[in-house]
């Protein structure tokens, strides 16, 4: 599948969506400003694989620094570490830098399992690559929440961010 897929589908389910192409991103850091400057959340997805081979597609906001440890005992996961770029193209079909929420619609067989940060829902749309890292695909939140829906992904939602110390 690919990016012309995910438009298909989009236009299938009448979710509207605006692209903007940009320079390859393979970071958030890295992303243009004017980029940035679309509405809604910008997230970061990390496909993560626990000690007993599972993985995770953590969706998190951009700015969260998400404390992998952490999560990981509040998943009972034992330990988490990044997953291979191999891993990626074979459960999601993309490659490092392009990990997206859009990309679940690629494990029709539920490999992954889905944790979004609870403060995604609170904006109005969200951003995320079209499967790839030289665009930001928009959508409403509304039409997010359908499209998880409708992926039949289930996902659990949890606060991410790495406690400061007073």
């Amino acid at each position: 599948m690919s990016e012309q897929a995910l438009y298909t589908f989009f236009a299938q389910h009448d979710m509207q969506y605006q692209t903007l192409e940009h320079v390859a991103a393979f970071t958030v850091a890295e992303i243009p400003p004017e980029v940035m400057a679309l509405p809604g959340a910008h997230v970061k997805s990390l496909l993560l694989i626990d000690k007993n081979k599972n993985f995770w597609l953590v969706i998190a906001l951009d700015e969260t620094r998400v404390d992998l440890k952490g999560l990981a005992q509040q998943c009972g996961a034992g330990k988490f570490s990044f997953a291979k770029p191999e891993d990626l193209l074979a459960l999601l079909q993309v490659t490092p830098g392009s990990v997206t929420p859009f990309a679940l619609m690629l494990d029709p067989q539920h490999r992954v399992k889905v944790i979004i940060e609870d403060g995604i829902f609170g904006h109005s749309h969200i951003n995320g690559h079209p499967m790839r890292n030289t665009a930001m695909t928009t959508i409403a939140m509304n039409d997010f929440r359908r499209f998880l829906a409708l992926c039949g992904h289930p996902f659990q939602t949890m606060g991410l961010a790495v406690p400061i110390p007073a």
